[in-house]
């Protein structure tokens, strides 16, 4: 269908839900505007509940004059989240050769350009698990959220909190609320050009970071309180009352489980479908034949 007919089937299913729940109050004034009428409720998720966690910074010391700017970019990057500003920013700043250098723990939807093209060394995929011990070892001097969409929440946004570095977010989503008070954090307008947010980059450096003068902290009206609701004791408030099912029995699995034999049948089969397939023909038949009668005559043991 169209995308009038794909809105108007999910209003209706927002709208009728008995609670709509959203994890920010920018997500809010979107879904009510999308959804009027929608019992709308802000509970922020709960990977951060310790308030002195969203205000605590380490204050960096004074940095040599002649010290990079160290700024790390974290996730899997769209480009909705950056991923083509974030290069453009690095190859300006490669260009300059500007005291300025970007470090992607994660990748981008595409190869990105790397050193000596771009100030840009990209790590790779990581464990979320992980994503602490690796911001310890690299020791940015501040995280960098290059996003061109908004946010509802933003989880990597909670890494850098919990990890109390400085913070460099578009005034987009979620991100003006969550920083709102928070020391050595700055919100800026999202739709700067490569060549300002460089320049915005050298300025940082040189006012706050090599003499450590922190800034002013983001000034933003109080959002409303959240709702005094909590996943654990209200999701099922109101709901017929429903007996948990107990742990399945080891018999049960055991008289369930799929026998290996109809399991290699099925193997078989699909495998002989994949190889009747035009576009996997011709690939097929470049493997020795001794080899694929050893696996014919194995799934069919």
């Amino acid at each position: 269908g169209s995308v009038a007919d794909w809105r108007q089937r999910n209003r209706r299913f927002l709208v009728a839900a008995r609670y709509l729940l959203v994890p920010s109050h920018d997500a809010a004034r979107r879904m009510a505007a999308f959804a009027p009428g929608a019992r709308l409720r802000v509970v922020p998720h709960t990977d951060v509940t310790d308030p002195v966690v969203n205000s605590t910074v380490i204050a960096p010391p004074p940095r040599p004059a002649d010290a990079p700017l160290k700024i790390a970019v974290l996730g899997s990057l769209s480009a909705i989240k950056g991923a083509d500003l974030l290069e453009a920013v690095a190859q300006q700043a490669a260009k300059r050769q500007a005291p300025i250098e970007f470090h992607l723990l994660g990748y981008g939807y595409r190869h990105l350009q790397t050193r000596p093209h771009a100030c840009l060394t990209v790590h790779g995929a990581y464990e979320d698990k992980d994503l602490p011990d690796l911001l310890q070892r690299l020791r940015p001097d501040l995280v960098w959220f290059p996003a061109l969409w908004p946010e509802t929440y933003s989880y990597t946004l909670s890494a850098a909190l919990r990890a109390g570095l400085p913070v460099v977010a578009p005034d987009l989503g979620a991100f003006a609320e969550r920083l709102a008070g928070r020391p050595w954090s700055w919100v800026l307008p999202w739709d700067r050009s490569a060549t300002q947010w460089l320049e915005c980059f050298l300025d940082l450096r040189v006012r706050h970071f090599v003499c450590a003068q922190a800034p002013a902290p983001i000034v933003q009206a109080a959002p409303p309180p959240a709702a005094d609701w909590h996943y654990r004791h209200d999701y099922l408030q109101g709901l017929p009352d429903v007996t948990p099912p107990g742990p399945l029995l080891q018999d049960f699995l055991q008289s369930h489980r799929p026998r290996s034999g109809a399991l290699r049948s099925l193997l078989l089969v699909g495998l002989l479908r994949l190889r009747s397939h035009p576009l996997l023909r011709g690939l097929a038949q470049r493997i020795p034949q001794h080899w694929q009668t050893r696996v014919k005559n194995w799934l069919r043991a």
